[in-house]
């Protein structure tokens, strides 16, 4: 898994199925590091294993991105991680 995103961490909001799951997919095959962050944390962690069974960096947090405050949390959580 290496490509154009080696090295890089991108978060994806509504990683946990759709074009955000297909999305966080395609990052960690290019090699990047993916936080999901998904209002439904079982489709965030679904995700996350997906990355992981193939090799990928992958982890989830539970957001809804119409709320403020969780938007910050789900910053600080990507740079924290």
């Amino acid at each position: 898994m290496a490509g154009a995103l080696q090295g890089k961490v991108i978060l994806v909001t509504g990683g946990g199925s759709g074009i955000g799951r297909a999305t966080s997919l395609r990052v960690a095959q290019e090699g990047g590091k993916v936080m999901i962050a998904d209002y439904v944390p079982e489709g965030a962690e679904r995700t996350v294993k997906m990355i992981k069974d193939a090799g990928g960096t992958a982890s989830c947090v539970a957001a809804d991105v119409s709320v403020a405050t969780q938007v910050e949390m789900m910053v600080s959580k990507t740079v924290e991680t």
